[in-house]
């Protein structure tokens, strides 16, 4: 699924941008997933929240895995003016993808790349390669 935002050039917004989703029964075993120069870094459901810099993210991916069920939710994004992203697996009994835009610069057009699929991350990492040329 592909959904595109044209900013048509608007200036700074504040506001967050949510994903919210909810892969597998219960979610306890469940884990958020997210590229670093340190490897492929992880947190499980309702471990707390992490919130990771951009420029910690060394690829343009999210994923949330279930390893009862071996589904994988990923997300690939262009998000120009990203400053950071908070993660909260579980938080509310949903996980939480908060992507927060750079509050001084211009927000710049945005696309969201969503899948769901059977297998672990490599799946996520594979569609980004694929739609992002990596």
């Amino acid at each position: 699924l592909k959904i595109a935002i044209e900013t048509n050039g608007a200036g700074p917004i504040g506001k967050p941008f949510y994903l919210m989703s909810r892969i597998g029964s219960d979610g306890r075993q469940q884990s958020l997933l997210w590229p670093t120069a340190d490897g492929i870094k992880s947190l499980l459901w309702r471990k707390g929240t992490r919130t990771v810099p951009a420029a910690d993210l060394t690829e343009s991916w999210l994923a949330m895995h279930d390893d009862l069920t071996d589904q994988t939710f990923g997300c690939v994004y262009s998000f120009p003016s990203l400053d950071r992203v908070n993660l909260a697996p579980g938080q509310s009994g949903y996980n939480y993808m908060i992507f927060y835009p750079k509050a001084d610069a211009p927000i710049g057009d945005i696309t969201f790349y969503l899948s769901a699929t059977e297998g672990d991350v490599d799946r996520v990492v594979d569609l980004y390669g694929r739609l992002m040329g990596d």
